[in-house]
């Protein structure tokens, strides 16, 4: 919004000097309409400069969040340009090699907490389920990729007690091959 009132402010400022030169040309007939002009330029040069300053701001904000939204599916950008943001190369993969798991609210009001999960086979993961209630049903794991497309679900019978731990084995379609940079929903 700054930059707007700038830009309104300046081209004003330009606006009346040029209208003040053409008056003093024009119906004053006089020949000292060179300062309004010089003062119009000057204006009409900060807005440009402004202008340009502004433009390259915003396409640097956005080219930079272009980077950031992209580099997960480039080796995190490796390490999100590694001058950028001081990271190393090796920090950044490492932080997008992991699967984000995400536990549905209504599971977790029946008790239900989820551990580590591990990826032996493509094809299989051992989700450890915590119970912190009784609970008898169904659990379903559904798998998305990278580009948030559903690769693979599976859903087992689990029953435990308030207290207990341990994990289930939830197997897919032989064709799933579980990424390490997926997103995993328990529902």
């Amino acid at each position: 919004m700054l930059e707007i009132i700038i830009l309104f402010v300046l081209t004003g400022i330009s606006f009346l000097f040029i209208l003040y030169a053409l008056f003093m040309l024009i119906i004053k007939k006089k020949k000292s309409f060179k300062y309004p002009i010089l003062i119009s330029i000057v204006a009409f040069i900060s807005i440009g400069c402004f202008t340009l300053y502004q433009t390259a701001t915003k396409t640097y904000n956005k080219i930079d969040d272009l980077l950031v939204k992209g580099a997960s599916k480039t080796g995190e950008i490796t390490g999100k340009t590694v001058t950028a943001f001081g990271k190393s190369a090796y920090d950044g993969v490492g932080t997008v090699l992991k699967n984000k798991t995400e536990i549905q609210s209504s599971l977790k009001q029946k008790g239900i907490e989820v551990g580590k999960i591990l990826n032996e086979e493509n094809n299989m993961l051992q989700v450890y389920i915590i119970f912190n209630k009784d609970y008898k049903g169904n659990v379903t794991v559904r798998v998305k990729d990278i580009n948030n497309e559903e690769i693979g679900r599976s859903t087992v019978y689990v029953e435990g007690k308030s207290g207990q731990a341990n994990y289930k084995s939830f197997i897919f379609n032989q064709l799933t091959d579980i990424p390490e940079q997926s997103t995993i929903f328990i529902e």
